[in-house]
């Protein structure tokens, strides 16, 4: 059985803009990643950097809503 990890490159990598951190997941070994809140950014750049390092996306969250109100 082989193991593959996801990495949240919205918590990890920090230290580099968004579209640059698939590179940095990539480089660490990461096959995969997920993104909690991506609507900012266009499908198509983050579809391309996935493309581009190698990887896939395993999850993206749905939006959350009003948080503070149960959403």
């Amino acid at each position: 059985m082989s193991l593959a990890f996801s990495c949240n490159i919205s918590m990890l990598f920090t230290d580099v803009k968004v579209l640059n951190r698939f590179d940095a997941a990539a480089r660490e070994g990461f096959q995969a990643v997920e993104m909690q809140w991506p609507y900012d950014l266009k499908a198509g750049e983050l579809a391309h950097s996935a493309e581009i390092a190698g990887l896939e996306f395993s999850l993206i969250n749905l939006p959350a809503g009003d948080l503070s109100s149960g959403g």
